[in-house]
């Protein structure tokens, strides 16, 4: 009897191990079929807004990103949104993201920017969702 369930033992060991080696494979195989956007972060008009580019987003089709901040007064100030429907292009931009706020008046108020601002983007495509398939950062000073 004790020998019967130490061999249950030690087949249960292994098949868990190797349920647990192949598995991990699986998601490595996966993540790297993915080619490595390309990021740039910039800043535009009178530096008051920021904007970026991504290429080699083809293999994508939505984007996530927040931009962040410390401003004067130690305040951390966030701004995120989505691009989608960019289908099969291969660089996508994005442009006048204010380092601010602005009022449905249209009146804007510029915060005077303490930290780098960092750039944070999530990658998604139809197959796996938003799986952290592929995520980037960059960091203007």
């Amino acid at each position: 009897m004790k020998s019967i369930l130490i061999k249950l033992v030690i087949i249960f060991t292994v098949l868990i191990s190797s349920l647990y080696f192949f598995g991990e494979r699986q998601i490595s195989a996966k993540q790297n079929k993915y080619i490595k956007p390309a990021v740039d972060l910039y800043y535009s008009w009178l530096n008051l807004y920021v904007g970026f580019r991504v290429e080699n987003v083809s293999q994508y089709n939505q984007i996530k990103y927040e931009v962040s901040y410390t401003r004067e007064g130690g305040q951390r100030m966030v701004s995120e949104g989505t691009i989608d429907n960019f289908s099969k292009e291969s660089t996508v931009s994005k442009n006048g993201i204010i380092l601010g706020s602005c009022s449905t008046g249209g009146t804007c108020i510029y915060d005077s920017v303490k930290s780098p601002i960092k750039l944070s983007l999530h990658f998604s495509n139809s197959e796996e969702g938003f799986l952290p398939v592929y995520s980037a950062s960059a960091i203007l000073k």
